[in-house]
């Protein structure tokens, strides 16, 4: 399945951005936007992936408001415990099934303390794999982060 860039990133080249699965789980609806929020200054920065937005908390319009492919995960805590499945079985086969879905290149884990460092070094060293860094949209001239 093709990923568009969403709204901040456009023009030729964006299809040509890594897919990166940003997997944020145990997160209060506020941490959602902030990792969210910041997903979106590194894509605008350095113009160099495309993420499909991985959660269990269903704060969707976080997402929405980019543009960006959504995910949601049932949480652990609603998680049938009469399932012949564990909840961590459920989220390792999803994951696993995205990343076919989506052909992603990459993921990065965030948990309730948000992008670690770690994970803004792999969001800020993608690029496409031509080398070519897309253009901004120029709708970012109204876009308040």
């Amino acid at each position: 399945m093709d990923v568009n860039a969403g709204v901040l990133l456009e023009g030729i080249g964006t299809e040509a951005l890594p897919v990166v699965l940003v997997v944020i789980i145990d997160a209060s609806p506020d941490d959602v936007t902030q990792v969210i929020d910041e997903v979106a200054r590194l894509q605008l920065v350095g113009a160099g992936f495309r993420p499909v937005i991985v959660m269990d908390t269903p704060s969707l319009a976080a997402a929405r408001r980019y543009g960006y492919v959504v995910e949601l995960l049932v949480p652990e805590n609603l998680w049938p415990h009469e399932s012949d499945e564990l909840w961590v079985d459920y989220v390792r086969r999803r994951i696993a099934l995205l990343f076919s879905t989506y052909r992603a290149t990459a993921s990065v884990g965030v948990g309730p303390g948000g992008l670690s460092t770690a994970a803004r070094l792999i969001l800020s060293s993608l690029r496409s794999a031509s080398g070519d860094t897309p253009a901004p949209s120029q709708r970012l001239a109204t876009w308040a982060f």
